[in-house]
């Protein structure tokens, strides 16, 4: 395989040639992200044939699986960070153990490593840019960096929120939908939940959004408008 520009886009390349290799059933009973094949199946049986229907795939491309990497049959799975379940996905414990232990920020690379890794982490975070704010903050050029109180506190609060993330349902299809959103004067915020059978709505995602320059300007009727817009096409 030849990679336009060498290194820099290998895993792009990579990426692409992986989907063409399996593209018949992406996203319909697996989901790929690079040498990462996770495959979901109602059943015992089903799960068998969806398994061949994979190594058929590798070997008329000649590849391989790292049998000793590879788990099946499993109700509960290590992917991309998260415990997937057959119902949910929640965040790692060993990564917010990791936060949990992580120091108060003493320069601004150590604050935008923190705010990296919360990122990643936002569609488990209510309220994630209204949190994070006074952090980001600290990130700009034309802003001097000065660890206050207020600065200190906000810290501690994302720390906590991890801890206190709620486990996200898998989207159901057959599950009757609700959308909430709400638009401060800097950011908006949403959330998918999903009404299950013991009467109790759970969440499916969250998602937010901290208004730009222009943004800011919009009238609050205007931003309401823009979450509702912007939660549907999410």
């Amino acid at each position: 395989m030849v990679m336009p520009f060498g290194l820099t886009n290998a895993s792009a390349s990579f990426q692409a040639f992986i989907n063409h290799v399996l593209q018949e059933h992406i996203d319909v009973i697996y989901i790929v992200y690079l040498n990462d094949i996770l495959i979901y199946s109602k059943n015992l049986e089903e799960h068998k044939k969806h398994i061949n229907l994979i190594l058929a795939s590798l070997r008329e491309y000649n590849l391989q699986y790292a049998r000793e990497k590879s788990e099946f049959a499993v109700t509960e799975y290590e992917f991309l960070k998260a415990i997937i379940t057959s119902n949910s996905v929640k965040m790692d414990p060993k990564k917010v153990q990791a936060i949990q232990n992580w120091p108060i920020p003493q320069e601004i690379k150590e604050i935008q490593s923190f705010l990296e890794l919360y990122n990643y982490y936002r569609c488990f975070i209510r309220k994630y840019n209204f949190i994070s704010a006074a952090l980001s903050e600290l990130t700009k050029k034309q802003v001097k960096f000065e660890i206050t109180p207020e600065q200190i506190a906000t810290f501690d609060t994302l720390k906590n929120s991890f801890v206190s993330a709620p486990i996200l349902r898998i989207y159901d299809s057959k599950l009757p939908i609700k959308v909430e959103t709400n638009a401060s004067i800097a950011a908006l915020r949403a959330c998918l939940l999903q009404l299950h059978p013991n009467k109790k709505w759970y969440p499916v995602a969250y998602i937010s959004h901290k208004f730009d320059a222009t943004q800011l300007r919009y009238a609050i009727h205007d931003k309401e408008l823009m979450t509702i817009v912007k939660t549907c096409r999410k």
